[in-house]
């Protein structure tokens, strides 16, 4: 009977259900299926890491948010934000439900209008928006929200070319009591600098005030704040109808509700701390209403919603890669997701669930991923059962921002599914593979076409020793082009009998149809030649510099030619990339034509 192997123990402090100061202890929880899937299903099918999507929860978080504010707000329109998740099936279900869209660049413009909504149903936002971009949003009537005083300048000039009176949205920042402010974005309504820009649009004569736009934040978990803004907003509006005679047809109150996520600043979990969407609701919708507008003037109430509606709808199947004790004695759980995939972890603190329970003593662990790099922690601390490699875990929410912030670094980018209403799984995005990230990419022509070693003739040596150089006087290529070699020293002929004369380097060198190794390879070692050896190096080593023009120092006493077939002659200078005694030419027949020694061998 073997004995089995030793095993050194681990001790481990065991605090049984140590309450916090809402009365929890660790829970113990898993989640074997997601909307009635099993996640082992998924993992069996689609493989590892994963991202899952729910168009039930889609569905349910959007018309939660739009019942909220419709029942407290005669006209309201959602915007689905573009940049909070590209997927066109995500995109597609809000827009089923009838959401427009709030794009922040050219290529998210592109991508509405490749999903059939309207210009006129896209609001174009962001500091910078290409001049041609610009321009077609403008023309084709989108809702574009100028951001600074030389974007207002553009758009008149466009505005101006065309012949037409453009509508736009006016952005604005303000003071709502939150930190940090967000006053990089738009004129400021508190210094007077957005009625001021009000002023100068409507001066102008080329453009139209249609609408006013405030975004205060994002993950603002105080919703007086966003009530604040919506009554500095109103009374903008207001003291632009008085004054210059124009009503504010709507007003844009962004976005920035949060999720239920847990931010890694936040004592209490999110699901306790972030408030209902109808807290929202109430503040902005009861601030409008109570502004003052005229009967008939109320404006259209607009909100580009983003991360509130798709994050707890996402979540990121993943499986044990390996464990591990780390110096202090802490347990650490590496996984095969990291920022890569999960750049929210940065700011989330993630739930982390496994997906079978097996028991076992919970202990805290830090989560990585698998990324070469020491920030990459999915979770500083949770609670985990013991896990085995190959054990799956899910991380939740993660819907929001992960698969536009994802990247291709070390890893490669996994694939995505959406489980339909009726259960069914269907891949909306497949996994990347290497030609995904290399197709894009060119080789400079210097580095795609023939090498410059053997267009000039010049071996690449196979070691330190011995570098062999072809003599040539033509430095062009076939092409025309000009080799970007350096041109040799010149050699004086001394006329010996069957000394060759300079090879011209015309065409790219290739080996002959009788090369053995095959046509067009090389370049092409020629074994070594006979002659004789290199003598012992005695005294001071000479120096082996020459400037263009100049004659190399005289060959040494030792140094051999061999003799050139009369009938051969020298079309392409072939590279002799390991020859220990000399340098070889090849005419088109594969025969050596000429060697000679450099003046002194090289280190």
């Amino acid at each position: 009977m073997s004995r089995l192997p030793y095993v050194k123990p681990t001790i481990l402090q065991h605090v049984n259900s140590l309450a916090n100061k809402f009365g929890r202890g660790p829970s113990r929880r898993s989640l074997e299926r997601i909307d009635g899937v099993a996640v082992a299903e998924l993992i069996e099918r689609f493989g590892s890491p994963l991202f899952v999507f729910s168009e039930h929860r889609l569905r349910q978080r959007y018309q939660e948010a739009y019942r909220a504010f419709s029942l407290r707000y005669p006209r309201v329109q959602l915007a689905w934000s573009y940049k909070t998740n590209y997927l066109d099936a995500v995109c597609r279900v809000f827009h089923e439900e009838g959401a427009w869209a709030e794009v922040v660049s050219e290529i998210e413009y592109a991508m509405a209008r490749a999903n059939g909504i309207p210009p006129e149903h896209i609001l174009f936002n962001g500091p910078y928006k290409p001049p041609a971009a610009l321009r077609e949003a403008l023309l084709e009537g989108a809702r574009v929200h100028i951001d600074h005083y030389d974007e207002l300048y553009a758009v008149e000039q466009i505005a101006r070319e065309a012949g037409q009176r453009l509508g736009v949205t006016l952005r604005v920042n303000m003071d709502t009591g939150i930190q940090p402010r967000w006053d990089r974005f738009g004129f400021n309504l508190d210094s007077g600098e957005a009625m001021d820009a009000i002023r100068r649009l409507h001066a102008g004569g080329h453009l139209e005030l249609h609408g006013l736009h405030a975004h205060i934040g994002t993950f603002v978990l105080d919703p007086q704040a966003h009530g604040r803004a919506a009554a500095k907003l109103g009374a903008l509006a207001l003291q632009v109808r008085a004054e210059l005679g124009v009503p504010v047809r709507y007003l844009d109150l962004g976005g920035g509700f949060a999720s239920r996520a847990t931010l890694h600043a936040q004592y209490a979990p999110g699901r306790d701390a972030t408030p209902p969407i109808e807290d929202y609701a109430e503040s902005i919708t009861s601030a409008l209403l109570s502004v003052g507008f005229a009967e008939g003037e109320l404006p259209l109430l607009m909100l580009e919603t983003g991360r509130a509606l798709v994050d707890e709808a996402g979540f990121m199947v993943t499986r044990v890669v390996g464990n591990k004790r780390l110096a202090n004695g802490g347990r650490a759980v590496i996984i095969d997701a990291g920022l890569n995939v999960l750049f929210t972890s940065l700011w989330y603190r993630h739930e982390v669930l496994p997906v079978v329970d097996r028991g076992g003593m919970l202990e805290d662990a830090v989560v990585y991923g698998p990324l070469c790099m020491n920030i990459d922690v999915v979770r500083p601390s949770v609670s985990l059962p013991p896990l085995e490699v190959g054990d799956a875990l899910v991380v939740r929410p993660v819907g929001a921002y992960n698969l536009t912030q994802s990247m291709q670094f070390i890893r490669l980018r996994p694939a995505a599914v959406l489980i339909g209403a009726d259960g069914s799984v269907e891949v909306i995005r497949r996994a990347e593979e290497l030609d995904d990230v290399k197709r894009a990419e060119r080789l400079p022509a210097w580095r795609s076409s023939p090498s410059i070693s053997r267009r000039c003739g010049i071996a690449r040596p196979t070691s330190r020793r011995w570098p062999t150089r072809c003599s040539q006087t033509s430095r062009a290529t076939s092409d025309g082009a000009r080799s970007r070699c350096p041109p040799p020293p010149p050699r004086a002929s001394s006329g010996a009998p069957g000394e060759a004369t300079s090879a011209a380097c015309e065409t790219p060198w290739t080996a002959p149809a009788s090369s053995p190794m095959g046509t067009g390879s090389s370049p092409w070692i020629l074994p070594r030649l006979p002659g004789p050896r290199r003598p012992p190096r005695r005294g001071p080593r000479p120096s082996r510099r020459w400037s263009v023009g100049r004659s190399p120092p005289p060959s040494p006493p030792w140094a051999a030619t061999a003799a050139r077939p009369p009938s051969a002659s020298i079309s392409a200078c072939a590279p002799s990339t390991r020859s220990s005694s000399a340098t070889g030419c090849l005419d088109l027949d594969g025969n050596a034509s000429e060697w000679h020694l450099p003046a002194t061998p090289p280190d």
